[in-house]
């Protein structure tokens, strides 16, 4: 072998290492992108059906499926392995502010991979709207969760909750999705985190209570 041959084998075999290197990590990076999404969608499916009201069936059925695929893409023991490192443990030891928090971001982020999050609409009928801020809402998906948490909150947790299209309220005067969100936030926010704290306050024992408004 001349001198020449030799430093273009030695050039074309670096090339070769370091192109199966970059492709080791682009699919090393796929495989924990999925695993990332299957986390997810398994929290969606266990701990926010009540929340969004979503189709925990559906969710668990796409995971089967999406799990089936990525064993076949990446081998089934490197992904189950991958998969312990993503799953969420965080789930039902939140409280509830946090819980609906982590639903609706759970639902953008599945929707951002193109998964399937078992949330198809907002809280109510598109075909029956009545304003444009309904109409926006219909119109946007990334807005589905935010609206579906918010009617939880006003039909299971019994709170006060301005509904998307009243003539008044947060969302009255919106017309953007942007400022559809930013509406919806600022209402689960106050709403929820008031009920929170009105809950700790009277579950703290009277005595305790009193301690800390002494008279005089």
């Amino acid at each position: 072998m001349n001198k020449f041959s030799g430093l273009f084998l030695a050039v074309a075999l670096g090339f070769s290492q370091s192109a199966f290197a970059g492709d080791a990590v682009r699919v090393g990076s796929e495989m924990h992108t999925v695993a990332d999404t299957v986390s997810d969608m398994q929290f969606l499916a266990g701990f926010c059906e009540q929340v969004l009201d979503l189709d925990a069936g559906r969710v668990r059925a796409a995971i089967g499926t999406t799990m089936t695929k990525a064993e076949e893409d990446f081998g089934a023991q490197e992904f189950r392995s991958v998969m312990t490192q993503h799953r969420d443990a965080r789930l039902t030891e939140y409280d509830l502010l946090p819980r609906v928090g982590s639903c609706i971001q759970k639902d953008l982020l599945v929707r951002m991979e193109g998964g399937k999050t078992g949330v198809d609409g907002p809280s109510f009928d598109c075909a029956q709207v009545s304003s444009d801020a309904e109409r926006l809402v219909c119109a946007d998906p990334g807005l589905w969760a935010y609206d579906r948490a918010a009617a939880f909150a006003k039909r299971d947790l019994g709170l006060e909750m301005a509904s998307v299209g009243a003539n008044s309220g947060p969302h009255a005067l919106c017309d953007t999705s942007a400022c559809l969100r930013d509406a919806y936030v600022a209402q689960l926010i106050v709403t929820i985190e008031k009920e929170h704290l009105v809950r700790q306050a009277s579950a703290r024992p009277a005595a305790s209570r009193k301690s800390q408004h002494p008279a005089g």
